[in-house]
């Protein structure tokens, strides 16, 4: 069968909120350092790389900096981790302990707060004919 963590270096993470329909496209696998997922607050320097406010994670219970994801181009995977957010991630409706590195996965469901996001993988270029 496919591999569902396997993460190559044109792929593309979408993460869609369905509570509202906002999609969030990222290749990790550009940036340098971690992509840090939260929300933009006024009197915050610090914005992260994906801001859920649109999505309603203000309300929903979301940290200004609430995930990190990164990019292992060694094992072409997604590497995850709670940055001690105040309501928690969860997947598959399992909390992770602070700081627990986890493998992100096509079809996986996270949870920040109360803020679903579903995780779906693209691979362009090598679709089934």
């Amino acid at each position: 069968g496919e591999n569902r963590d396997y993460f190559g270096v044109e792929s593309v993470l979408v993460l869609r909120a369905p509570e509202t329909n906002h999609e969030y496209e990222l290749r990790p696998q550009h940036s340098k350092s971690e992509l840090f997922i939260g929300r933009a607050s006024a009197n915050n320097a610090i914005t992260p790389d994906i801001d859920l406010s649109e999505a309603g994670g203000g309300n929903l219970g979301v940290s200004r900096l609430h995930l990190s994801i990164k990019y292992d181009a060694d094992g072409e995977v997604i590497e995850f981790y709670d940055l001690n957010s105040a309501n928690g991630v969860f997947v598959k409706g399992q909390r992770l302990h602070p700081k627990e590195v986890r493998i992100l996965r096509d079809g996986d469901e996270l949870q920040l707060g109360r803020l679903v996001l579903w995780v779906a993988f693209f691979h362009p270029g090598n679709e089934v004919t």
